[in-house]
């Protein structure tokens, strides 16, 4: 853990530092949450506790495919009643905003 605080000192003081697990072991949350500042958890279910009601599904958008074709492949994600929650990954954040029209309001 040292290593990774020889990092974060060399990084500028107004970073912004995520941490994403499925399962985080209670020492390193406690390392974690003590280079963040207030920090945000995001858990679906109980903590500790395994979930069996959530599905997730991989749909990959190859680069080639045009960005009409990626917005209408969000729309019929979207579209989909049991679809309540996507989670969508962007290489930069102007791809990501050029998804925001497809989102409904």
């Amino acid at each position: 853990m040292r290593q990774v605080r020889v990092l974060l000192d060399s990084t500028s003081p107004t970073r912004q530092l995520v941490a994403v697990s499925a399962t985080i072991p209670p020492r390193t949350e406690t390392f974690m949450r003590a280079l963040m500042h207030d920090p945000i958890s995001v858990a679906v279910g109980d903590m500790g506790a395994p979930v069996t009601n959530v599905v997730q599904t991989v749909v990959w958008a190859a680069e080639a495919v045009l960005a009409v074709a990626q917005r209408q492949q969000l729309r019929n994600l979207l579209a989909n009643q049991r679809a309540s929650t996507i989670l969508t990954f962007a290489a930069a954040g102007k791809e990501a905003s050029a998804l925001l029209p497809a989102i409904p309001p």
